[in-house]
């Protein structure tokens, strides 16, 4: 899904699905919490792992060319 924007950045939120979104998660933390804070490819996030109201589960991150990439995953009730 893509979602288009006049906002900061490029303007522009891209999500992905996946069933491994806990995975991804994790491994974008691990490679944050590794790499140095002058680190121009460091993982910055722009929302941390949560349960949504439209029963989702989801984390977004920051690249560096300003978009906004989240990792969704649905959760059945």
């Amino acid at each position: 899904m893509m979602k288009l924007e006049e906002e900061a950045g490029n303007g522009s939120s891209l999500w992905f699905y996946t069933d491994n979104v806990d995975e991804l998660y994790k491994a974008f933390q691990t490679r944050h919490a590794e790499s140095q804070s002058d680190d121009p490819l460091r993982i910055q996030f722009s929302e941390e792992l949560n349960d949504t109201f439209y029963r989702a589960r989801q984390f977004g991150i920051c690249d560096p060319n300003g978009y906004v990439l989240y990792f969704i995953k649905s959760v059945e009730q």
